[in-house]
């Protein structure tokens, strides 16, 4: 139908998402969906000390975006790609004061989950919410405290059994990206959905991006193809 109806100028791109069904209660999205890995991850996770918080005032957007920033340099590095271009893009597409503004105007509809180990925060999601849908929207972790913690199952786990506990028919958690995070997703018995995004804007500075970004991606695989070369 938007297919249809929708103006051929408009900017659109096709992806896919990984959808969890919660139909049932929690107690069978944990028995019969979760992996055994994720069940045993999140008990780990307890074992070691990680404590989960949820808030739904803006209150804990500043941890959050702490470790947000410390993942962009971790994706950058691990992507090769230049570490301004990565800070720059983050800051131009997502600023602090956006998930401030998100949380603020969506109040309850919007939570963050931080996941804390010996008072630090360590990973963190935030998610959506409307109607029979709840979505993650953000995530990020310091991979270096939250390594073999189990903490992101955790996080998700709390998530989940909230959307359970609200009703949610389903937990979208959202476009996916890389290999490692569909299979990361796959554990939690997330199935993979075709979508189609499309960018409704007065000027056209998605597809604008979108197009310098790609051709940036490109000359920096190109320069590490040269340098394999070359070594």
């Amino acid at each position: 139908m938007w297919a249809s109806a929708v103006p051929s100028t408009i900017y659109s791109t096709a992806r896919t998402a990984q959808v969890l069904d919660l139909r049932g209660n929690f107690s069978t999205v944990w028995s019969k969906r979760f992996t055994s890995k994720v069940r045993s991850n999140c008990r780990k996770a307890e074992r070691r000390g990680v404590v989960v918080e949820s808030d739904s005032t803006g209150r804990l957007i500043p941890a959050f975006d702490v470790l947000y920033r410390s993942s962009v340099d971790r994706w950058a590095q691990e992507r090769r790609y230049p570490l301004t271009l990565m800070r720059w893009l983050a800051q131009r597409q997502h600023p602090q004061n956006k998930f401030a503004t998100v949380a603020r105007r969506l109040g309850e509809r919007c939570t963050v989950w931080i996941a804390w180990r010996h008072g630090e925060p360590i990973a963190g999601i935030i998610n959506l919410t409307r109607g029979p849908r709840a979505t993650y929207w953000r995530g990020a972790m310091d991979k270096e405290r939250s390594r073999g913690t189990g903490a992101n199952e955790l996080l998700h786990r709390c998530a989940i059994e909230a959307a359970c506990v609200g009703e949610r028919q389903s937990y979208d958690f959202g476009l996916s990206q890389t290999a490692d995070l569909r299979k990361f997703k796959g554990t939690f018995g997330a199935d993979e959905v075709p979508v189609h995004i499309y960018y409704f804007e007065r000027l056209p500075t998605v597809a604008t991006e979108a197009k310098c970004y790609e051709a940036a991606k490109q000359a920096i695989r190109a320069v590490v193809r040269l340098a394999r070369t070359d070594g």
